[in-house]
């Protein structure tokens, strides 16, 4: 069959392709509730790993990509080739999709699901340790942490990261600990900044002069490194509960970054009503020279008639005696 021959009997356009981190794993499809919020996501988990990943649709337009090439309908390209690898020793066939879907699969840490599971445990005066089986017991009530455990997902390593830990008779005890949930916060907020892409970072940047001219507001790197932790943090906010955003964002001074934002607020403002008031000067002016005038006539001089033969040229007309 040629690779013409395959693309008749299914839709161009149809095709679902899955980038997987590693080719020699097997992979596990499963659907979780997120993190946050009451929907619905997709997620893999290879073996023999053991290992999480996410599904995330690939947005075709790159919003921090000012120079990405678009359709004459200001729309991405979203043309998909796949064709064998030059190790490949299978026969080549070349696929091409339109409109293709691209999900790539982007590993994600299963510790988030386990906030998400504490946030009721801290809100309480008392906390009791508990054993791993005691706390694999506790988690069955979860719904998403029951999918994970049937599939060999191992939290032990999530537990001594949040957890305060006591060893007693051969077994070690857990329990929840803010302190350790909000460092741990805080050195993925410093991995965030560290990893922004170049694209993501000027946008942030851009953020903080908007319209205003450079010289107007001093821009430090104070404010830039605050503008970009904030940034990160509302990142955060896609897998982790509002009670530990509430406590992350108090480990952060934003009053200077805060200050600094009013101040460009103001004189945005400032150069907005300048603008409206020019422009409403300059339609004034285009109504004004746009009127017609009404036409001044010219005024015609009265001739005064005199009768024949009594004007002044009459005499050199007569006839000599």
């Amino acid at each position: 069959m040629t690779a013409e021959e395959v693309l008749t009997e299914v839709d161009r356009n149809s095709f679902k392709l899955v980038l997987l981190p590693n080719s020699r794993s097997t992979y596990t499809s499963l659907k979780l509730k997120n993190p946050v919020g009451q929907e619905i996501g997709e997620y893999l988990i290879s073996q023999p790993e053991g290992k999480l990943y996410s599904l995330n649709k690939t947005d075709f337009k790159d919003s921090y990509n000012e120079k990405q090439r678009l359709t004459k309908n200001s729309q991405p390209l979203t043309s998909l080739l796949l064709t064998r690898s030059v190790q490949s020793a299978s026969p080549g066939c070349l696929l091409i999709g339109k409109a293709p879907e691209i999900y790539i699969a982007t590993a994600f840490n299963q510790i988030y699901f386990l906030l998400s599971f504490f946030v009721a445990f801290l809100k309480q005066d008392h906390l009791r340790l508990l054993s791993y089986d005691d706390l694999m017991e506790k988690f069955e009530e979860s719904e998403t942490l029951e999918s994970l455990i049937s599939q060999g997902i191992s939290f032990k390593g999530s537990l001594e990261r949040i957890c305060d830990t006591v060893e007693e008779g051969g077994e070690t005890f857990h329990k929840v600990s803010k302190s350790k949930v909000i460092e741990y916060l805080k050195q993925r907020v410093t991995k965030i900044v560290g990893n922004f892409p170049a694209s993501v970072g000027s946008q942030v940047t851009r953020k903080l002069t908007g319209n205003v001219s450079s010289g107007s507001l001093d821009l430090t790197d104070d404010i830039i490194r605050l503008s970009r932790t904030r940034s990160a943090i509302n990142l955060l906010s896609s897998y982790v509960d509002d009670y530990y955003l509430r406590l992350l964002l108090k480990e952060y001074d934003f009053r200077t970054l805060d200050s600094y934002m009013e101040q460009l607020a103001r004189i945005e403002e400032m150069n907005k009503v300048a603008e409206d008031n020019l422009q409403v000067l300059n339609e004034r002016m285009n109504e004004s020279g746009g009127k017609k005038r009404k036409p001044v006539g010219k005024k015609q001089k009265v001739v005064k008639r005199v009768a024949v033969g009594k004007g002044a040229l009459d005499m050199f007309f007569k006839p000599r005696s």
